[in-house]
């Protein structure tokens, strides 16, 4: 149970870290949304994770969740199964971290491929809002 909450608070903890640093790529980069957070926040949760030594999954839904929340309270449209949604798939992309290490054996590799797949959701969910 403890692992469990502490997961959690570190991916909180991810979250806050990345949302000045989000914004202000956001406002230099037009399209940094789609590719270059994700790289951002991959990184930093499975960094995390990986140096407090905490379940690299759960930090990455303590993350989602800490999105989720910050979009409900500030209004963002669409709070509800989209943003819910969104944030079971940071949990996916922590298994796709954790899978990803075990058949690569490389934290590096790892993050790259999440952040890949992330981009790639970022694109389709970014294409789909501006249509």
């Amino acid at each position: 149970m403890v692992l469990w909450a502490l997961s959690l608070a570190v991916g909180l903890g991810a979250a806050l870290l990345c949302a000045p640093i989000n914004r202000f790529l956001a406002k230099c980069f037009h399209r940094a949304v789609v590719w270059l957070l994700p790289v951002v926040e991959e990184t930093v949760k499975t960094g995390a994770a990986v140096l407090l030594s905490v379940s690299v999954p759960l930090v990455h839904l303590g993350f989602g969740i800490a999105e989720l929340a910050f979009d409900v309270l500030t209004g963002k449209s669409g709070a509800s199964f989209g943003l819910v949604a969104a944030a079971a798939v940071h949990w996916v992309f922590g298994l796709v971290t954790v899978a990803m290490f075990q058949a690569l054996d490389s934290v590096v590799l790892a993050v790259l491929a999440a952040a890949t797949i992330h981009g790639l959701w970022n694109l389709i969910a970014w294409q789909g809002s501006n249509n």
